[in-house]
């Protein structure tokens, strides 16, 4: 895709490659999903690529093309000429091993269903594993607790007081 945009005070700027036609053809799909509210995203799809043409030079070849793919969008055609609607995967082609669309739909619901089934299962491990831990940590912080009491419980009681002297008695005199 070739697009001209302000490049430097002397004008404009030639770029190429397909970066560009990313904000053409999104804003092409986001018309036609406000004309057509009841489109799949696959069936927005084939209505761009039904209406796209190839450039002049390639008339003839084969879509999609190796070099151009689908061609160059034409949203005004997207939007006003009678396009089937088509497969609602668009013209990709549907998933290998799925016979239709309901099996493939089928095999989603399935997989999601695995999904949350193994999401419960991770949750109640994890569970377990926080509960244990929780558990090892209240047995260690008792015991250090009670090393400590032990550790600072007051001593033996000590020895008794001695007994007081008896007060001193005053000399006897005998004569």
């Amino acid at each position: 895709m070739a697009a001209a945009g302000p490049s430097d005070p002397n004008g404009y700027g030639i770029a190429d490659g397909t970066s560009g036609a990313t904000a053409y053809v999104s804003a092409a799909a986001a018309l036609l999903q406000a004309e057509f509210p009841d489109l799949t995203a696959g069936e927005i799809v084939n209505r761009l690529t039904e209406t796209a043409e190839l450039p002049g030079s390639v008339d003839g070849a084969e879509v999609p093309d190796p070099q151009y793919g689908y061609g160059v969008i034409d949203p005004l055609a997207a939007l006003t000429e009678d396009v089937p609607k088509g497969s609602e995967y668009g013209p990709l082609r549907v998933p290998q091993g799925t016979k239709d669309a309901q099996e493939q739909k089928e095999r989603l619901a399935e997989s999601a269903e695995m999904q949350k089934q193994a999401d419960r299962k991770t949750i109640i491990a994890w569970s377990v594993i926080a509960g244990v831990g929780l558990l090892l940590l209240a047995l260690v912080v008792l015991l250090v607790v009670r090393r400590r009491r032990k550790r600072n419980r007051p001593g033996v009681p000590g020895a008794a007081y001695p007994y007081p002297y008896p007060q001193q008695q005053p000399p006897q005199y005998t004569s």
